[in-house]
């Protein structure tokens, strides 16, 4: 299974060439009165800021990838992880800087389902996407076993967990992300709460309270205020965009982009 998880790293990849070599023909059949939008603040600010918890917190199993390296020394830790962080960085500038000057306007929050203009066959994109499919595939069952290992460890159950038990676990495991699904088809907002509220708990709120906890600063010192400050208003924007998402899916406020 391992040789398997390769195949996301060459899926976005292909993805990120894709983008790439035709944002320069997309940017060529742009509006005559086309503007671009440098900045923008709004409602959707403070969700990006969830999103982009959310996707730290999916990077953090980058950790446990220590214990497995051949030689987990610390030379060779920072390398992969120095690896790991650049990697990342050029596939996402890349792809959001050419993204978005391939379509400027009315930007696709997922860009592999931008629609083609008149007269462009986008066989590239669609080949991504069925990329994209297949490696989801291959991402349940890497992710249920942890999945469901935290969950029998929250319950106790992780050295003598019965077979009932186990079944029991994965079911809910995978129907509720089904049910998720249904009941919120629009991903970004589904990771606009999930990010808001347990992203945003697991990276700021809890780190925060354990360290005003256990440090010995006096009350008033510079490190426990800033943890104070930043903590806070960390945890405000991350529960903020959890309020917002759930608003917009009521239809008491609209979804601004």
């Amino acid at each position: 299974m391992r040789y398997l998880t390769l195949f996301g790293t060459f899926a976005m990849t292909y993805t990120m060439i894709v983008i790439a070599a035709e944002a320069p023909t997309l940017i060529n059949e742009w509006p005559a009165n086309v503007e671009i939008t440098w900045y923008k603040f709004n409602l959707q600010t403070i969700v990006g800021w969830s999103i982009f918890t959310f996707a730290f917190c999916c990077h953090a199993n980058v950790f446990p990838v220590k214990a497995e390296l051949q030689y987990p020394v610390l030379d060779r830790y920072n390398k992969v992880a120095n690896r790991v962080v650049t990697a990342l960085l050029v596939i996402y500038t890349l792809v959001s800087v050419t993204g978005y000057l391939s379509i400027p306007e009315d930007t696709p929050k997922i860009f592999v389902n931008r629609i083609a203009t008149i007269g462009w066959k986008d066989i590239w994109m669609t080949i991504s996407k069925g990329m994209m499919i297949i490696n989801l595939l291959i991402a349940i069952p890497l992710n249920l076993n942890p999945c469901r290992l935290e969950v029998m460890i929250l319950l106790g159950k992780d050295k003598n967990a019965s077979t009932f038990l186990h079944a029991l676990v994965t079911i809910l495991i995978l129907f509720g992300s089904a049910g998720i699904a249904m009941l919120i088809p629009d991903i970004v907002q589904a990771i606009g709460i999930i990010g808001g509220i347990c992203s945003t708990a697991l990276s700021y709120t809890f780190p925060a309270m354990m360290y005003l906890t256990v440090s010995n600063l006096p009350k008033m010192h510079c490190k426990r205020i800033l943890v104070w400050v930043l903590g806070g208003i960390t945890t405000i924007a991350g529960f903020t965009s959890a309020v917002i998402v759930t608003l917009q899916l009521t239809g008491v406020i609209e979804n601004e982009g």
